[in-house]
């Protein structure tokens, strides 16, 4: 009987103490601009296999690569992907959300303040 009490006691605080996604969180920013937390399962040539932490019900969703502009990664380096979908890497940058940040199609982005988006000319102030 104390065998089985000890057995039980173990199972439940494993049960308890494992997380129902492991590993760290990441940021992916699309195309059209959204920014969505997720936790990054796999990574195709066609597609990002993803949760999306805000909304864990939906369970693993998958965006095609060229429908993704960036991984922003927690930890190690940031993944970027062209206007067709090919992978690339940048050093690993943290941005503050309260920040306006710029972001190129060629996979790079910088801080800037005081943007003005006209017809044919856009204004920022570095």
């Amino acid at each position: 009987m104390r065998k089985f009490f000890i057995s039980a006691i173990v199972a439940l605080l494993s049960i308890v103490s494992t997380p129902a996604i492991a590993g760290s969180d990441d940021v992916m920013i699309t195309r059209d601009g959204s920014f969505i937390n997720v936790k990054v399962l796999r990574i195709s040539n066609s597609d990002v296999s993803f949760i999306n932490l805000d909304k864990k019900r939906q369970g693993e969703l998958k965006a095609p690569t060229d429908f993704v502009y960036m991984i922003m990664k927690e930890k190690g380096s940031n993944v970027l992907f062209d206007e067709e979908g090919n992978q690339m890497t940048s050093a690993h940058v943290k941005l503050d959300k309260k920040d306006n940040v710029l972001f190129l199609n060629n996979g790079k982005f910088f801080p800037v303040f005081n943007v003005e988006i006209g017809d044919q000319i856009i204004l920022l102030c570095f």
